[in-house]
């Protein structure tokens, strides 16, 4: 069984329906990674994500992207790099500088996982049976977009 949206109040702040929004997405996805054919927490699936998308990073880079310490940065690399899907390489001139690459395998594992998840999240929506919880979700999805493409007001509601 798959995590379940709940109802998200009409009165909640743009700022309380993202978090509530973010939480379910991440349960999810966690729910999902442990199923996945490589089984990876939601920070090694972050960190996978990131190399596909920047490309090579220092661990300091990672650390500041994943807000967390460069030692637990470097442990997610660890436990990547054991199961084949990251690896460490010297890329530039200075060869002090060590930079955290995406194998083929992690890459090619990270998108057919992305491409079932997303599917599966599609799918998933569309049956929605709840009138009201799939309105409160576009409600808040709506408020979010609206926030973000208002300028910033001096309240930050």
């Amino acid at each position: 069984m798959h995590a379940e949206p709940q109802e998200i109040p009409s009165s909640t702040t743009w700022m309380d329906a993202f978090f509530h929004v973010n939480t379910w997405l991440n349960k999810r996805l966690e729910e999902d990674l442990a199923k996945a054919d490589f089984p990876l927490t939601s920070a090694q699936f972050h960190l996978a994500r990131l190399l596909h998308l920047h490309g090579p990073l220092t661990i300091g880079e990672i650390a500041d992207m994943l807000s967390c310490t460069a030692p637990t940065a470097s442990g997610i690399v660890d436990r990547l790099e054991k199961q084949n899907l990251a690896f460490r390489a010297r890329l530039s001139k200075d060869k002090r500088i060590v930079y955290v690459l995406l194998s083929e395998q992690g890459s090619a594992d990270l998108s057919a996982f992305m491409q079932r998840w997303t599917k599966q999240m599609e799918a998933d929506i569309t049956t929605w049976t709840n009138e009201e919880t799939h309105l409160a979700w576009k409600q808040a999805l709506l408020a979010i977009h609206q926030k973000q493409s208002a300028p910033l007001s001096a309240d930050h509601d």
